[in-house]
C-alpha cells in the first residue's frame, strides 16, 4: 500500500485570499513557514532553517480559514502531497504542495471561535 501523509506546523507568511472556482467551490492557498531549530555540530551554535510550504484548502474549510486566519497565524495542517505540472514561458515546471484534509488553528482564541463556527455549520465534516 502506498501512502503520502503530511503533517506540518508553522505560521502563515501572508493573509489568505478566498476565491471560488467557476463551479462555485471555495478554495484558498496558504503559504506556511515551518521552522526547524538545530545545533551546528561544529560550532555548537543554534541554527534555524525555514521551509516554505504551499497548502491548498477546499470547500467549507477554505471559507473558515479565510474568516479566521491572517498573516502570522499558527496552523497545524494534515493532508497529502500533490505534484502539479505546468508550463511557464515555454518551460515545463513542477510544483509540489499539500492538499489539506484538516487545518487546526493553534491560537486559543481562534480555536474557540472556530469550534463555535463549526458547530453552526450544517456540514458534518470535522475541522
Amino acid at each position: 500500500m502506498d501512502l503520502i501523509h503530511v503533517i506540518i506546523s508553522g505560521r502563515l507568511t501572508r493573509d489568505p485570499v478566498l476565491r471560488y472556482t467557476p463551479a462555485g467551490k471555495a478554495v484558498i492557498d496558504l503559504n506556511v513557514a515551518v521552522n526547524r531549530f538545530f545545533h551546528d555540530s561544529n560550532s555548537r551554535d543554534e541554527k534555524k532553517e525555514t521551509t516554505f510550504v504551499s497548502v491548498v484548502v477546499w470547500d467549507k474549510r477554505a471559507e473558515v480559514c479565510a474568516k479566521y486566519l491572517k498573516k502570522g497565524s499558527a496552523v497545524l495542517v494534515d493532508g497529502r502531497l500533490k505534484q502539479e505540472y505546468f508550463e511557464r514561458d515555454g518551460q515545463k515546471l513542477t510544483k509540489t504542495r499539500v492538499v489539506a484534509n484538516d487545518v487546526q488553528f493553534m491560537e486559543k482564541k481562534v480555536e474557540q471561535e472556530t469550534v463555535s463556527a463549526a458547530a453552526m455549520e450544517s456540514d458534518d465534516t470535522p475541522f
